[in-house]
Order: structure tokens, then C-alpha cells, then sequence
């Protein structure tokens, strides 16, 4: 009956729903087809690839925001083009192509061979969005519907054409239910593979008890009150945190700088007067920022001279710090030459001490055993003495 059909208009209806492959029962006669201002609110992807060369699809001002594959078609776009409008709908987000039956090399031929309208759609530019924003720009350059497809979320994208976007805002808001602390932004970034927990100048004096359940967390607590940098178990989870403009002096738990998954701590304008000899944890790719400090040192931290020199050969990290020695004022790197310059009159005071102390001992042990002493001296002079009277009385004997 509807063999040789070719246009089929359905504009202005009621339409809900369409049956899957309602439009391929013969391939190769529809070529128009209009569904303009209809009330749908899904369609089946076999009613818009088409498996033979038509001229469009139209189902704009619909309530689209769902796309099924009902049949579990597997599609082959070797024959077949055509203009797909889905203009003015409720889309907001790129449905999972593989439970709808595409692989990566008929995603690509689809792209090219079916152009698609979706202007005016509330789309979600977040983080599971971010990754298509470069196909989109290569589209761009053959499509140019593309161009006028503008971003409805994040914030900052809001009315943003989605080919004048950066990948980098392309986010995903935590909450609080997922454990983001209170008064803190967290959010996820895939662009470059972090989630960020923004606690910067908020005012708090401690650090959080709970970050969310993530990894490779890149933390900020920068410009806030803290005055402990402690353990969190969050920073088994942590690549990066942010502590500077706080006011930590001395409380930084020793264990933090063992963390092998924390490879950047910045702890640059506090009050840092004393760093611990744990810091020498920190190799490799692990570096660590104070900024311009000054601290006391002692000749026993001689080993803070090659931590220096590994730090310093890695960008980006600035460390200027002076030690505070013998009552003078010298750069923490230079360390040994101060204390080897100060060993032979070091090694004199230990000799003289030593002295000092034998003979405290030694009029100690006069006044406590003086007697005892005197009856062993008598004994010896006894002993001498007879000694001699019996060399004397052999020698007389002998003359006689």
C-alpha cells in the first residue's frame, strides 16, 4: 500500500511512542520524514539510522531525552546517509553507545554519514560530557549545525557553544551525601584525572576528618587557620595538597611524608621552624615546597644538605631555607661547613670533659675510701721495707 511512498509527515500530533524499524520496511522508499512538534520522549535508534540513503528525519520540538535499542540491533552504516534533526528537545546528556549497539568504528561512520541537529538542547557539558567536546570540534569543521549547539551546565559553560569550550570545565559537583566536607567545593575533573577539594579560605583551624571516597585527590587548604598539619587517612588518596598561608610552626605529622601516593605537599607561608628528618622520604617524583623559612639546625642535620640538592634539582620547587647555628644565621646547604670547621676545638672539649670527669671521680673515691686507702699504702710501705731488710742481711751474710 505504502510502496512508493516518499514523504510521510506526522508534524502537529500526539505521538508518544513509534515502534522500533517502524521506518526501514522498505529500504530505500521513504526519503522525507517529519515528526515535527509531536510528544515524544524517547525514540528507538533504529528509527533514526536508517539502513538505506534518505534526505531527512525531523523530530524537533519533541520531549526526546532517552534513546533506546529494543531489538538490539547491531548497525553496518555502509549504505545509508541522511539528516538527523533533533533540535529543541530535552537531551541533556550523550547516551551510553554501547548499550545501544555502536562500536568505535561505527560511531565514526555515523558521525559522517548521519549529521545530526541537536541545537537548542539543555546539554550537560560535566565530566562525563568532557571527552565528546573534541569529537565536537572536529565535527565542526565539516557540520556547520554543530556550531550553534551550546552547553546548558556547568555554570560556567552555561550558553557556551560546546566547540568554544575547555575540556577542564567540563566538571562534576560532590556532595555532601558523598562526603565533601561542609562549606567545601569538591568536584570531579576527568580532564586531568583528579577530583578537587577546594576547603581554601574557609576559615577553619583543623583539617577535615572526610574527603570523598575518590582517588587522586588534589586538595586545597590553602589560606586558612591550621596550625597541625596531621595524619588523615584520605591522603593515602591524595596526589597533591595545598597547606600554604596557614600556621603551622612545628606540628607536621612525621608520617605524611612516607605517604608514596602524595607526591606534592605546599606548605609555603606558615611559620615553619623545624623540619623533620622524615622529610627525607620524599624522593624521586616527591617534592616538597616551604618557600623561604628560617629554622634551627644542629651539626646532626648535615643530611638536610642533600635533601636540599635533590629538591632543587626538580621545577617548580622553591626552597629557600636558612638555618639558625651556633648563633649564626647561614644557609641551610651549606650546613657541614660550619660544623666540620668547628671539630678539632669540639673534639678539645670533649677531651678536657672527660678530664674533668676522671678526676671527680678520683677525689671522690679519695673521700669515701680514705681509710682503706691508708691501710693498703701501709701495707705496700711494709712490704718495701721488708724487702729491703732482707736484701740488706743476705748482702752481710754473703760479705762475712
Amino acid at each position: 500500500m505504502l510502496k512508493y511512498l516518499r514523504v510521510l509527515d506526522l508534524s502537529d500530533n500526539k505521538i508518544q511512542y513509534i515502534e522500533p524499524n517502524t521506518f526501514n520496511y522498505r529500504p530505500g522508499s521513504l526519503m522525507k520524514i517529519n515528526l515535527l512538534r509531536n510528544l515524544l520522549k524517547s525514540i528507538d535508534i533504529s528509527n533514526l539510522y536508517l539502513n538505506y540513503w534518505f534526505d531527512f528525519v525531523v523530530l524537533l520540538r519533541n520531549r526526546i531525552s532517552k534513546f533506546t535499542n529494543e531489538l538490539s540491533t547491531q548497525f553496518n552504516f555502509s549504505n545509508g546517509w541522511g539528516v538527523i534533526g533533533l533540535g529543541t528537545n530535552q537531551i541533556s546528556e550523550i547516551p551510553n553507545l554501547l548499550e545501544l549497539g555502536f562500536t568505535f568504528i561505527t560511531v565514526l561512520s555515523a558521525v559522517f554519514k548521519y549529521p545530526i541537529n541537536l541545537d537548542k538542547n539543555p546539554i550537560r557539558c560535566d565530566c562525563k560530557f568532557g571527552s565528546y567536546i573534541c569529537h565536537f570540534k572536529r565535527a565542526a569543521n565539516h557540520f556547520a549545525g554543530i556550531h550553534s549547539v551550546m552547553c546548558k551546565d556547568p555554570p560556567l559553560l552555561r550558553d557556551k557553544r560546546i566547540i568554544d569550550s575547555n575540556e577542564d570545565l567540563s566538571t562534576c559537583n560532590i556532595s555532601m551525601k558523598n562526603e565533601c566536607p561542609p562549606e567545601c567545593n569538591c568536584l570531579e575533573q576527568p580532564s586531568r584525572s583528579r577530583v578537587v577539594v577546594n576547603y581554601s579560605s574557609t576559615r577553619k583551624h583543623e583539617m577535615p576528618s572526610v574527603c570523598p571516597q575518590h582517588d587522586d585527590l588534589d586538595v586545597n587548604f590553602s589560606h586558612n587557620f591550621i596550625s597541625v598539619f596531621e595524619y588523615r587517612t584520605y591522603l593515602n588518596r591524595t596526589f597533591s595538597t595545598d597547606l600554604s598561608n596557614n600556621t603551622i610552626a612545628r606540628r607536621v605529622d612525621p608520617f605524611v611524608y612516607g605517604i608514596m601516593k602524595l607526591r606534592n605537599i605546599n606548605l609555603q607561608h606558615n611559620k615553619i621552624v623545624q623540619i623533620h628528618k622524615n622529610v627525607l622520604f620524599m624522593k624521586n617524583d616527591h617534592t616538597i615546597s616551604y618557600g623561604r623559612i628560617s629554622i634551627k639546625c644542629s651539626c646532626e642535620m648535615k643530611w638536610i644538605e642533600v635533601w636540599l640538592d635533590n629538591q632543587h634539582r626538580r621545577r617548580g620547587v622553591n626552597n629557600s631555607i636558612k638555618c639558625h647555628i651556633r648563633g649564626r644565621d647561614i644557609d641551610a646547604i651549606s650546613i657541614s661547613e660550619i660544623c666540620s670547621a668547628e671539630k678539632p676545638s669540639s673534639a678539645v672539649k670533649y677531651a678536657l670533659l672527660s678530664l674533668i670527669i676522671a678526676i671527680y671521680i678520683s677525689l671522690l673515691l679519695c673521700l669515701k675510701m680514705k681509710y682503706e686507702l691508708c691501710l693498703l699504702l701501709r701495707n705496700f710501705k711494709s712490704l718495701y721495707l721488708n724487702r729491703n731488710n732482707n736484701n740488706d742481711s743476705q748482702q752481710t751474710k754473703f760479705d762475712v
